[in-house]
Order: C-alpha cells, then sequence, then structure tokens
C-alpha cells in the first residue's frame, strides 16, 4: 500500500470539508508503517453519518508530519527503499533467463521501454517453460517434448528456450522480444494457474501463434491424480477456457477429469 497516497487522499477530503470515516483514518494514522501516535485530542469533529465525521481542525504537529509524508510521494523504487516501502512499486526494467538448446543459460535485460540486450537475431521458435526443474533438466525436458507433444517439424534443439518465472513472463516489457518469434511454445503446469499464464499472453500476443503443449497421453496422466482438483481451480479453468479457444481443450481436460497435473512430473519419465 502506498501510505502516502492514502493520507492525500484523507487531507484533500478534509480541506474541502468533506466528511471521512474518522475511524479508518486514525487507523491509517497509527498503523506500524506510520506510526505517529494520532489521538482524539489531536482533532476536533463532527459526527454527520453512522461511521462519517467532519475534521474542522488538525494539530499543527500531526498536519506538518502529514505533510511531509505526502511530500515523500514516491515516484520510483529506489526512493520508496528509504522508507522500506520499495515493494509497492514495479521495478523500473525486467530481464528474462533463456538458453538455447543445452547451452548454459544467459540474461537478457529490458529497460523501461522494452528495448532489450544482447541485440541479436534468436531463432524463429520460442519454448516457454514455468518450472525451474524443467528449465534446468532441460535434455529430459526437450526429449519428453519431442516424444509426447505435436510440434511438427519444428527442433526445439534450435530454439530460444525462456524461463517465465511464473506470471513475469507476461509483463508488458516483453511485448517487442517476444513477437519476434514465429511461434511459441508453452510448456505450463495443467492447471489454472498454468491456463492463466497462458491467458495472460494470450492478450499480450494477440497476433502470434501460442501454443500450449501437452503431452498426447495427458488424458491418462491426469487420471493417475489422486487429489481433485479445488472446485474454485476448476471454475476457473473453464472460464479461461471459454476466454481463449487455444486453450478450450486443455481446459475441458481439467474440467472432466477433476484433476490438474504439474509439468515436473514430465521428468519422472
Amino acid at each position: 500500500m502506498n501510505y502516502g497516497k492514502q493520507v492525500e487522499k484523507y487531507l484533500k477530503k478534509i480541506d474541502e470539508g468533506k466528511a471521512i470515516d474518522y475511524a479508518q483514518f486514525l487507523n491509517l494514522l497509527n498503523s506500524p508503517e506510520l506510526n505517529l501516535d494520532a489521538t482524539n485530542r489531536d482533532f476536533e469533529v463532527r459526527r454527520v453519518g453512522t461511521n462519517t465525521y467532519k475534521v474542522t481542525r488538525v494539530a499543527l504537529w500531526l498536519r506538518v508530519q502529514l505533510d511531509n509524508i505526502i511530500g515523500e510521494i514516491y515516484k520510483d523504487r529506489n526512493s520508496a527503499a528509504k522508507q522500506n516501502n520499495s515493494h509497492a512499486y514495479n521495478v523500473n526494467g525486467s530481464m528474462l533467463l533463456v538458453r538455447e538448446g543445452a547451452i548454459h543459460p544467459q540474461v537478457v535485460m529490458f529497460d523501461t521501454d522494452g528495448n532489450y540486450l544482447p541485440k541479436r537475431e534468436w531463432h524463429d521458435y520460442a519454448l516457454l517453460i514455468e518450472n525451474r526443474q524443467n528449465f534446468i533438466s532441460i535434455d529430459k525436458t526437450l526429449s519428453f517434448i519431442k516424444t509426447y507433444c505435436d510440434i511438427g517439424d519444428v527442433d526445439l534443439q534450435k530454439a530460444l528456450t525462456v524461463f517465465t518465472e511464473g506470471n513475469a513472463i507476461s509483463n508488458a516489457l516483453h511485448l517487442r522480444f517476444l513477437c519476434k518469434f514465429k511461434s511459441i511454445f508453452l510448456l505450463l503446469d495443467v492447471d489454472a494457474g498454468g491456463l492463466q499464464i497462458a491467458s495472460n499472453l494470450l492478450t499480450l500476443l494477440p497476433n502470434s501463434n501460442v501454443v500450449f503443449l501437452v503431452p498426447s497421453d495427458i488424458k491418462d496422466r491426469l487420471k493417475t491424480v489422486r487429489a481433485p482438483a479445488k472446485t474454485i481451480s476448476i471454475e476457473k479453468a473453464i472460464r479461461l477456457g471459454r476466454k481463449h479457444p487455444e486453450l478450450t481443450h486443455v481446459a475441458q481436460l481439467i474440467y472432466k477429469t477433476e484433476r490438474e497435473l504439474e509439468q515436473e512430473s514430465y521428468l519422472d519419465e
């Protein structure tokens, strides 16, 4: 939460003579993050509703503190870090861990405009992997895909493999980079989370060929999972399957079997 902006909203209403939720305002001022030790003695208020009051006076010492807090409304993580609040702001850039076939991984760095380095020509195809172990055990992973998944005549040993780091891959800063690939293959968990990553990418890349990979025997694999998926996950999978035709098949499998599957299981072959 950006506490400076919350304080600013309350003070704006106070200065305009509008009613506020006084109890919530006090809780904010005395929260561990602000720790101002404000009390009822520091205000003059008039009740206008069940939980709302007009604040007609703020103690001078407190008003000075609040104005200082508003003056420290941070513009980036670096300045916010001075008050241990950097997590409330986006990083000014991004990075992706990539590898070509079994070659040692390297890092692609992105600036705030989506420009990336190293600047070079990549292969026509990208393979996006959600699970860290699958990315590390790349030989086993690529062998599994070749044996069990339908990728036509694409040689993934020559493709660029990208670690998605969960949902971070769908960062808009990666748009220019991802658009360069002829096809993007997704090796994700067969669950609501994996479908959400795929959905975000399909939204980010509406003109790209994005393919959600599942093994040809995925139905049998799902049936071997003992614990059923949570109802909320199944419902989310159905919604995403309806939203994107590319995900309908996977969503229906989750719905019919009531099971989900982690891609790390593919390594146990």
